[in-house]
C-alpha cells in the first residue's frame, strides 16, 4: 500500500484531516479535493491510484450527487482504468450503493456513521490490489539510471512533471509484472512514435521469469498500437512473431509487453546495430527471414483482387501526411527555390525534375494497380530486431494497418540507404540511385561489381526487391512511385534529420533523380 497514490473528494474540513491522519502515513502521495472542479484540476495533473470518495458535497444535503459525477469523470478520462474507487458517505443508501458497484465497480463502501480506521485502510489496500499491482516491486535501470532518463527525450514528456510521470510509469510496470519482486530493464534504442521500448527481466522471489520486450509512451498512441495488434496481428503469428502479453493504461501513460516467439533476448539486437558488421549474405539471409517467415501471412492474406487505386491518396493517408505543405517545409530547409522546375545540386552533374512539379503536373494522383495488405507501417532499423543466426521480430504495431503491400518493401529501402548504408555525399547517392534506377522489373536483380564501393548497399536493396517482386505487376513504375512517396515524406521528418543536414539533402537529390524517371 506504500504505493498507493490517493485523492479524496470531501467537501467538510474536519473529515479531511480525519482520512489524512489516518491514511497519509501509509500512502505515497495523498492529494484532497473540495469540489468536482478542484478534483479534476488534479486528476488532469496528478497520477492517482485510489479515490476515496464523498457522495454529497454539500453538507446536511442526502440529494446530492456529486460524487457519483466524479465517478462517471473518471470513466469519462478513461481513469477507471488505474484508479481504484472507495466510497465514504454518510448517505449510503441501498440504491446508491448498488450503483456504486454495478455501474462504477468501486471496490468498497464504507458509511462515515461507522468510520473505522482499519476498515479504511483495508479498503485501500484492496484497492491497490484491485488492478493487480506488484506491490513489492523493486525496479533498476541499467547502469543505475532513474525512470525519467527512458523518457526524457520524448517531446510530449516535456509537458509533464517528471516525479508524476516516474509514479505513473512505475506504476504501469507494476501492473504487467504483477506478483514480480524485481525488474531489471534495459533501454533499446527506440524508433519515429516517440515511445521508449525496454527489455525488461522480472524476478519472482527467487526464480527468474522470461525476458520480454516492454514499449511504453503517449496513452493515446500505445492504446492505438494495442487494438492495431489485436485487428491486424495476434491472428496471424507464427514461430518467428512477436505475440502481446499484456497491455495497461494511466493518466499520461499507456504500456504493453511483448514477447518474442523463439527468441533469447540475450541474442537481440536491432538492425541499427546489426547492419554495419553484418555481411551482405547475412543480411540477405536476415532480409529473408523478415518478409518469407515474420511478415509472410500478411502478404500472402492480400486483398483480391488487385485494383486501380491512386497511390498518392494511400501514402497520404498511410504516412498521415496531413498536408504538404509539411513535405515542402522540409524540402525548403535545403532547397528554398521549391517552384524550380528542376533541381540541381553542388558536385553532381546535371539536373532533375523538381518533385513537387511532378506532383503536382500529375495533380497528386496517380492510379495504377495495386494491392493491399497488413503492413507494419513503421519498418525502420529500431523496430526490427534480429539473431546471430538471421531469425527476425517487429515491434511498434501504432502505424500497423492495411496499406499498399509496398509500403514496408519502400520504407526499408529507405532505411538502409538514408541512415544505415554511411552514404557520406551527394556524388556516392547519385551513383546508388542511378544504379537502383537501371532495374527494369523487381523481378530482375541489379548486377552489382565486388569494386563497387557501394556493393553492399546495392547488393542488399536488390536482394530486398527480389522478395517483393510478385507484390507489383511489370515494370518499376509502381515500385518507384512508392518509393518517392516515402522519399519525400522523410524530408519532413525534423525529430530524425534536424532542421537542415546533409542527409535531407541525399534525400532530396534520390526524390528528384526518381521524379525524373518517373
Amino acid at each position: 500500500m506504500h504505493h498507493a497514490h490517493v485523492l479524496l473528494l470531501e467537501d467538510d474540513p474536519l473529515w479531511v484531516e480525519t482520512v489524512r491522519e489516518v491514511v497519509a502515513p501509509h500512502v505515497q502521495t495523498f492529494h484532497a479535493a473540495a469540489s468536482l472542479v478542484e478534483a479534476e484540476a488534479l486528476i488532469q495533473t496528478h497520477f492517482f491510484t485510489v479515490a476515496i470518495i464523498d457522495i454529497s458535497l454539500l453538507v446536511g444535503d442526502p440529494q446530492d450527487s456529486q460524487g457519483m459525477h466524479f465517478l462517471q469523470m473518471l470513466a469519462k478520462y478513461k481513469l477507471d482504468q488505474v484508479i481504484s474507487a472507495v466510497v465514504l458517505s454518510a448517505y449510503g443508501d441501498m440504491a446508491r450503493q448498488r450503483a456504486a458497484f454495478r455501474d462504477f465497480h468501486v471496490v468498497d463502501f464504507l458509511a462515515k456513521a461507522n468510520f473505522n480506521p482499519t476498515e479504511l485502510l483495508g479498503a485501500i489496500a484492496a484497492a491497490q490490489q484491485d488492478k493487480q499491482r506488484a506491490d513489492t516491486l523493486t525496479i533498476e535501470v541499467e547502469a543505475g539510471l532513474p525512470l525519467a532518463a527512458l523518457w526524457n527525450r520524448f517531446e510530449w514528456a516535456q509537458r509533464e512533471s517528471p516525479a508524476e510521470l516516474a509514479n505513473e510509469l512505475s506504476d504501469l510496470l507494476r501492473r504487467l509484472f504483477p506478483g514480480a519482486t524485481e525488474l531489471f530493464l534495459q533501454p533499446i534504442r527506440a524508433g519515429q512514435s516517440g515511445a521508449g521500448v525496454v527489455k525488461a527481466e522480472p524476478i519472482y522471489g527467487a526464480k527468474r521469469g522470461a525476458a520480454v520486450i516492454v514499449k511504453f509512451g503517449k496513452r493515446d498512441k500505445i492504446e492505438a498500437e494495442h487494438h492495431n495488434f489485436h485487428d491486424y496481428i495476434e491472428r496471424f503469428v507464427n514461430y518467428q512473431a512477436t505475440t502481446q502479453l499484456g497491455y495497461v493504461s494511466g493518466r499520461v501513460m499507456g504500456a504493453i509487453i511483448y514477447s518474442l516467439i523463439g527468441a533469447e533476448l540475450g541474442e537481440v539486437t536491432s538492425l541499427a546495430d546489426y547492419y554495419p558488421h553484418a555481411s551482405v549474405a547475412d543480411l540477405q539471409h536476415t532480409l529473408d527471414n523478415l518478409i518469407q517467415h515474420t511478415c509472410s501471412r500478411w502478404y500472402e492474406n492480400r486483398e483480391q483482387p488487385r485494383r486501380t487505386r491512386n497511390l498518392i491518396e494511400l501514402y497520404q493517408r498511410g504516412l498521415h501526411i496531413h498536408t504538404w505543405d509539411e513535405i515542402w517545409q522540409g524540402m525548403a530547409r535545403v532547397y528554398p527555390e521549391i517552384e524550380a522546375p528542376s533541381l540541381t545540386f553542388p558536385g553532381v552533374d546535371g539536373e532533375f525534375r523538381n518533385p513537387k512539379r511532378w506532383l503536382e503536373a500529375n495533380q497528386y494522383a496517380v492510379y495504377l494497380p495495386a494491392w493491399l495488405a497488413t503492413t507494419h507501417g513503421d519498418l525502420n532499423e529500431h523496430n526490427i530486431l534480429v539473431t546471430r543466426d538471421n531469425r527476425t521480430w517487429l515491434i511498434d504495431f501504432y502505424r500497423t494497418g492495411a496499406g499498399h503491400i509496398l509500403r514496408d518493401l519502400v520504407e526499408l529501402e529507405c532505411v538502409i540507404k538514408f541512415n544505415l548504408a554511411g552514404i557520406a555525399n551527394l556524388t556516392s547517392c547519385q551513383h546508388v540511385e542511378a544504379t537502383l534506377l537501371q532495374q527494369t522489373s523487381l523481378a530482375q536483380p541489379i548486377t552489382v561489381s565486388t569494386d563497387d564501393p557501394a556493393a553492399k548497399v546495392l547488393a542488399v536493396i536488390s536482394h530486398l526487391r527480389a522478395l517483393g517482386s510478385d507484390f507489383t505487376g511489370p515494370g518499376m513504375r509502381e515500385y518507384n512511385t512508392a518509393l518517392l512517396l516515402h522519399t519525400l515524406y522523410m524530408l519532413s521528418l525534423n525529430f530524425l534529420y534536424g532542421p537542415d543536414g546533409a542527409a535531407r539533402t541525399r534525400m532530396l537529390l534520390s526524390a528528384a533523380m526518381i521524379a525524373s524517371s518517373l
